[in-house]
């Protein structure tokens, strides 16, 4: 199916803020269209926005920049803080959590991983702070 990614992006980060999230989106309006899945797409955006606002320094917004360049959709979204060292090479590898101790299974990464390959992109750390962390997602667009 023909899939907003902005608006799946927009929900997620409005779930986010119902549960205490601060975060920015940008640009607000447009529309980036790819093909897939809804329901696993959404599930791939919460991860990132979710991690970025659970693991984000306590008084940073998260940033989430959309656009689209050279027939992909680009999703960055942005905290204050940084990934600890060990963890860097393995992160998105299945079962690698930094908060064992407060329920986290490790999956999320991994999944948003598989989801972004099935719809023909990528996901990355592309910066893993200090000062920020960036997950760059990139899918191709339809035009």
């Amino acid at each position: 199916d023909r899939v907003d990614v902005a608006g799946i992006v927009r929900e997620a980060a409005a779930r986010a803020r119902e549960r205490g999230g601060k975060l920015e989106v940008t640009p607000k309006a447009a529309a980036l269209d790819v093909r897939g899945d809804a329901v696993w797409l959404a599930r791939l955006c919460e991860n990132l926005i979710d991690n970025a606002v659970e693991h984000g320094e306590a008084d940073g917004a998260v940033r989430v920049e959309l656009a689209e360049a050279k027939g992909r959709v680009i999703v960055r979204v942005a905290n204050r803080g940084q990934v600890a060292e060990h963890v860097r090479k393995r992160l998105f590898r299945r079962f690698v959590t930094t908060r064992a101790d407060r329920g986290g299974t490790g999956l999320g990464l991994a999944i948003a991983r598989a989801v972004a390959e099935a719809h023909g992109g990528t996901v990355s750390c592309s910066s893993f702070g200090p000062p920020e962390v960036v997950f760059t997602l990139t899918l191709p667009s339809v035009s």
